[in-house]
């Protein structure tokens, strides 16, 4: 061991740097040889409501996809297609990930509280397949007892102070070949819609068809259509 600091003394900081610097990084770790072993090894089995690692920040700078990042990951060898950049693994908590965003203020927005930005770049050459996912959720779940099991559950709520849509899912398809917006494989119902509303003459289950494409509908102008296939395809 090059350096061993025993802090002996209990609620005394061991490191503290207080650092004025500007353009320079304050801790620089370059170990380009490490194969095996961890850069930084943080064990900590004793936390209750403390971070193993805390970060904050309080610059003032705007700007969706700025040059300012919380957190910076760049996992750049193009070779490496099976390394993933950030892996959480968690056994015992009941969240393994939590995004807790809250936005405020009078000037327009375009909050998200999770954004992916997926882009393949077209080949040169080959005829090589690409299955690509935006989101992939693989959910394994047993229980003994009486319970359920979601891929995804989707709580929205909007707002009524002012005039506002508000969308379960959003689902936008162009640029292939064939387009799905939502393509279900479910050996019993594939769609279900339950209407919570008490039931009237104007409430319950209901599936809405609409043409758009910004002009006025022509006549003999599909509406909407109901298909049903054998297979895929027919």
């Amino acid at each position: 061991t090059a350096l061993t600091i025993n802090s002996e003394v209990a609620d005394q900081i061991a490191i503290d740097i207080a650092a004025v610097n500007t353009i320079a990084d304050v801790v620089n770790i370059t170990a380009d040889s490490v194969t095996t072993a961890n850069v930084i090894d943080i064990s900590c089995d004793g936390l209750t409501t403390g971070s193993a690692l805390k970060i904050e920040d309080d610059s003032a700078a705007t700007g969706l996809g700025g040059a300012r990042n919380l957190v910076d990951i760049y996992q750049k060898n193009t070779a490496a297609d099976v390394a993933i950049p950030l892996y959480v693994k968690s056994d015992g908590s009941q969240t393994a990930v939590l995004i807790d965003k809250n936005a405020s203020g009078v000037a327009a927005q375009n909050a998200r509280g999770l954004q992916i930005d997926f882009d393949r770049t077209v080949p040169g050459s080959g005829t090589a397949a690409h299955n690509d996912v935006g989101i992939n959720v693989d959910v394994n779940s047993a229980s003994l007892g009486t319970s359920t099991l979601k891929g995804m559950e989707i709580d929205v709520v909007g707002a009524t102070s002012g005039t506002s849509t508000a969308y379960g899912l959003d689902v936008t398809v162009s640029g292939a070949d064939s387009h799905y917006g939502v393509f279900v494989n479910s050996p019993d119902t594939g769609f279900h819609h339950k209407n919570t509303s008490t039931s009237s003459a104007t409430e319950g289950g209901k599936i809405s068809l609409v043409s758009n494409d910004g002009s006025a509908l022509g006549d003999d102008h599909r509406l909407g259509v109901l298909q049903f296939a054998a297979y895929d395809g027919a």
